[in-house]
C-alpha cells in the first residue's frame, strides 16, 4: 500500500534548524505532527544575576597607651559592580578618646579596594605622669569592645574589635620632698605598668627651684 506524507511542517521546521524524523506507517495516509521542545534561550547562555555589594576589611585587635594615638587601616571593596558611595562610623568611644576617618567624606569603593584610615586618640591628663597634676579628662585603662561600620547603596558592613588601653601609676614614697639646703636626699618612685603597658617610661621631674637638681637611677 502507498503512504502519503504531508511534509511541509518539517520543511518548516527544518528552516529553523530543527530536525525531525519521518518513518512508515502500517496503513492509511497519516499526517506526521512533530513535537516541538523549547531549548530556551536560542541566542546563548543566561547572563548571572548580578548582586551589587561590598566588602569591608580591617586589623584589630587595637593596644594603645594613655596619651597616645594609633592610626587602623580600613578596606573597602566593590562586588558585582557596586558604585555608591560609603560613609564609615565608629562605636562609642570610652571618655577621653576622639575618633577621626581620613577621608572623612564618604567614598566609593572600587574592586582592587578603597584605604580608608581610623585613627583612635586617648588622653592623659596626668601630662607625662606627673604626680599630682591631673588637670583634665584621662582614658581609664581597660578593654572596650568596638565596632567600625560602613553603609551605603542599601548595605551596611561592620568590623567588631577590642580596644585595648594600657597605660602605668607612678607612686613617690612620699607627697612632700624635704632638703635643707647642702644636702641630699634619696627618695624611692615605684612606676607600675596597667593592662599589659610595655612601653618605656621616661622620668623627669618640673617646678623646682634654680638651685635644685635631681636626678633618677635609672633614667628609664
Amino acid at each position: 500500500m502507498k503512504h502519503k506524507i504531508y511534509i511541509s511542517l518539517a520543511g518548516a521546521l527544518f528552516a529553523f534548524g530543527i530536525p525531525m524524523l519521518l518513518a512508515g506507517c502500517s496503513g492509511g495516509n497519516d499526517t506526521f505532527s512533530p513535537a516541538v521542545k523549547n531549548t530556551g534561550n536560542l541566542g546563548g547562555p543566561t547572563p548571572p544575576v548580578l548582586h551589587p555589594n561590598f566588602t569591608l576589611t580591617g586589623t584589630p585587635p587595637v593596644s594603645i597607651s594613655q596619651g597616645d594615638s594609633i592610626g587602623i587601616p580600613l578596606t573597602l571593596k566593590a562586588v558585582d559592580g557596586f558604585s555608591s558611595p560609603v560613609t564609615l562610623t565608629s562605636s562609642a568611644l570610652p571618655t577621653g578618646t576622639t575618633a577621626l576617618l581620613a577621608p572623612a567624606d564618604a567614598v566609593t569603593p572600587t574592586t582592587a579596594g578603597t584605604t580608608v584610615k581610623l585613627t583612635l586618640s586617648t588622653s592623659n591628663s596626668l601630662v607625662n605622669n606627673y604626680i599630682n597634676e591631673a588637670n583634665g579628662i584621662t582614658t581609664p585603662t581597660g578593654t572596650y569592645p568596638m565596632t567600625a561600620s560602613a553603609t551605603g547603596g542599601g548595605k551596611t558592613h561592620t568590623i567588631n574589635f577590642n580596644l585595648v588601653v594600657t597605660g602605668l601609676t607612678v607612686a613617690v614614697q612620699t607627697d612632700v620632698l624635704e632638703l635643707n639646703a647642702g644636702q641630699s636626699v634619696t627618695y624611692n618612685v615605684t612606676v607600675t605598668p596597667v593592662n599589659g603597658f610595655t612601653g618605656i617610661a621616661s622620668l623627669s621631674t618640673k617646678k623646682l627651684d634654680a638651685d635644685v637638681a635631681a636626678a633618677f637611677t635609672p633614667a628609664t
